[in-house]
């Protein structure tokens, strides 16, 4: 493949939405091949001069554990969206598409490169995207006289690196719907009030509870155990999760892991931030923390109850924290639940 966007390999000629000048396999992650064999989730959102939704919402009342069931139905332009992924993946004989949801405003799809794909994930993702904006335009004139695209630049990928994150991607994807239900319906559940139980024990929880269910979760842990082949493993992963959006799990006790905490905040991470001491009911974050939870990028673990008593970590809790970080980067949704405080 000629990464100047002139030619393919076997002498095909670059498609017009090629982006000329920008190689596929370092254009997003440097350390990953985009041409190669792998799955990827794929998030591309709604360009916000156009309000139109691509779906509607509704609760359709409640399945066998008390959930919540959401009835989701495409609006016409969602349903251009639809066909059109999978118009997608005729188009490329390399590319699966493996699972979707469009939602009011963004649509997530699992896609997978079967094979050694030439011109890359992102000749795939800017098809769908500009053949979505065309089909519109053709059918809708004030769309049409906008001038604009369906869709934001750009777009973001989650890449499939380690056992079991297909199957967590997946049910990521199939719960976005019952998941904006319950921001929509109950938005109390997003600031504190809540207690996590887990493993035995009971934690006051205050943020964005639905961080828990990310599925690109990794513990924030800087040890001095480890060689230099794991710290750059570990690096990358916390990289990897940063630019994906994803969630970094942690005490942040250590002022390698604060600093790693700062840099990967400002390139796009969440926080579940994990403390001994416990916190008033009323507490309120402060600083950047604070913009965090306006975000919805926050999630604080707390001791159940609050003391007066001034606070000093041993050893050991700084130990115990990090494991619990550990268990809950890795844990299923099952293995813990949310309760009224």
């Amino acid at each position: 493949m000629d990464c100047n966007g002139t030619s393919g390999g076997d002498g095909r000629s670059l498609p017009a939405y090629w982006r000329e000048g920008i190689p596929c396999y370092n254009r997003r992650a440097e350390w990953h091949d985009y041409t190669s064999r792998c799955y990827y989730m794929v998030t591309v959102v709604r360009n916000k001069s156009w309000k139109s939704p691509f779906c509607i919402i509704r609760e359709n009342g409640r399945d066998q554990r008390g959930g919540l069931r959401a009835d989701l139905t495409l609006t016409a332009t969602g349903k251009i969206i639809f066909s059109q992924l999978y118009d997608m993946e005729r188009h490329f004989e390399e590319v699966w598409l493996w699972g979707n949801v469009v939602m009011p405003d963004h649509v997530h799809a699992i896609i997978f490169i079967q094979k050694k794909f030439e011109f890359g994930l992102g000749a795939a993702v800017n098809y769908f995207k500009g053949s979505c904006t065309r089909r519109l335009r053709e059918v809708d004139t004030q769309f049409a006289l906008a001038g604009i695209s369906l869709f934001s630049d750009g777009y973001h990928d989650r890449i499939v690196t380690r056992k079991g994150m297909l199957a967590r991607l997946r049910n990521y994807v199939l719960e976005n719907p019952v998941r904006y239900l319950i921001k929509r319906r109950k938005p109390d559940m997003f600031t504190s009030g809540h207690i996590l139980e887990c493993r035995g024990r009971r934690w006051r929880i205050y943020g964005n509870f639905l961080l828990l269910k990310e599925p690109d979760k990794a513990p924030l842990i800087v040890s001095s155990r480890y060689d230099e082949e794991e710290r750059l493993s570990w690096m990358r992963r916390w990289q990897s999760v940063a630019r994906n959006g994803g969630v970094l799990i942690s005490p942040f006790y250590g002022e390698k892991e604060k600093t790693l905490r700062n840099d990967f905040i400002e390139a796009g991470a969440a926080i579940i931030h994990l403390q001994a001491e416990g916190f008033l009911e009323r507490f309120a974050p402060k600083g950047g923390y604070f913009r965090l939870c306006e975000e919805g990028r926050l999630l604080i673990i707390g001791e159940e109850v609050y003391s007066m008593k001034k606070f000093k970590l041993s050893r050991q809790t700084a130990l115990e924290l990090n494991e619990f970080a550990r268990w809950l980067s890795e844990a299923a949704s099952d293995e813990w639940k949310i309760v009224k405080g």
